[in-house]
């Protein structure tokens, strides 16, 4: 299938567009609970063979302070994209066009190229999304609360969300794969797939800053959305390489990306190139623990978001 990025759009200000009835809500008071839906522990769930993504078991909460670096806990607001409803910021939001079937979703426009490249990708594994299915910008609160949704910053997408529900059914039925936790991660989001206990598979919402979307949009231009990392200018985001790292992983740009991201997380771990080691691992569990992530070494999706690695120096 091509992957195809159509354009962007300007937004009807006047429009507050519904994204869905009640039947597919994609957040409710749950989303303000951390033990409900926090970040999840790194890489794709187990799939069942049955196109269904497992659901990973609980794991113990960590009381413990963020590091500096890590924003996927903080509203959007505190990341610098501004105030959300009641008044969000509709002059920058844009109209990306993107897919197969030209889906229209209104977004912020800092990350309108990265939703395109998003939806291409995804669609290269769960075919094309269906228009009028999906959707992007709604001035709305999340349900049931005053807490303001993601999807009124802009920062939100929903696709096919009538095949992907809202649910704490483990076995219901849904369309969009466990592919998509790492192809999400890829362009700075999290897949509402991944969340612990009531799974959101329609959900896809990007944790950056205007400055982080801005360096991935630019990183990832031209890939045509392969993710291998170790592209684009140094000092660039780097674009999860789509595998795991983890102590035993040979040396190379992305443990070396990792290596530098530590050094500057402030967890006491001094950059040095090379393979992925024993101090290398103790640096990364240190970072989990300061960032509410599962602590096990491994660098997933999760914790690559969170460090936010640059392309390193050749």
């Amino acid at each position: 299938m091509e992957n195809t990025a159509v354009g962007i759009e300007p937004f009807d200000a006047s429009a507050n567009p519904a994204d869905t009835d009640d039947r597919f809500v994609d957040d409710d008071p749950a989303d303000l609970d951390p033990a409900t839906s926090p970040p999840d522990a790194d890489g794709p769930p187990a799939d069942t063979g049955n196109g269904l993504a497992a659901m990973p078991g609980p794991t113990p909460q960590l009381r413990v302070a963020r590091a500096p670096l890590a924003v996927v806990a903080e509203s959007a607001t505190a990341r610098g994209w501004g105030p959300g409803w009641p008044h969000p910021q509709t002059d920058r939001i844009v109209v990306a066009v993107c897919g197969h079937n030209n889906l229209r979703l209104p977004v912020r426009r800092e990350i309108a190229p990265l939703v395109q490249r998003l939806v291409a990708d995804l669609e290269q594994q769960h075919g094309p999304f269906h228009d009028g299915w999906c959707w992007g910008f709604a001035n709305r609160a999340i349900r049931g609360s005053s807490t303001p949704s993601n999807h009124s910053w802009g920062l939100a997408v929903d696709l096919d969300a009538p095949l992907n529900p809202m649910t704490s059914d483990p076995r219901a039925s849904h369309t969009i794969g466990s592919y998509a936790s790492g192809v999400a991660a890829r362009y700075g989001f999290r897949w509402g797939g991944d969340y612990r206990g009531r799974k959101d598979f329609m959900h896809f919402e990007f944790l950056g800053t205007p400055q982080s979307a801005a360096g991935l949009a630019g990183s990832a231009g031209g890939t045509g959305g392969t993710g291998t990392g170790g592209t684009g200018r140094p000092g660039s985001p780097m674009p999860y390489p789509g595998r795991t790292l983890q102590r035993g992983s040979p040396s190379g740009p992305a443990v070396w990306a990792v290596q530098e991201a530590l050094a500057r997380a402030g967890v006491g771990y001094t950059a040095g190139r090379g393979p992925f080691g024993p101090r290398t691992d103790a640096a990364v569990r240190a970072f989990q623990a300061a960032s509410r992530l599962v602590v096990d070494g491994v660098v997933g999706p999760r914790t690559w978001t969170a460090l936010h690695p640059a392309v390193p120096a050749p």
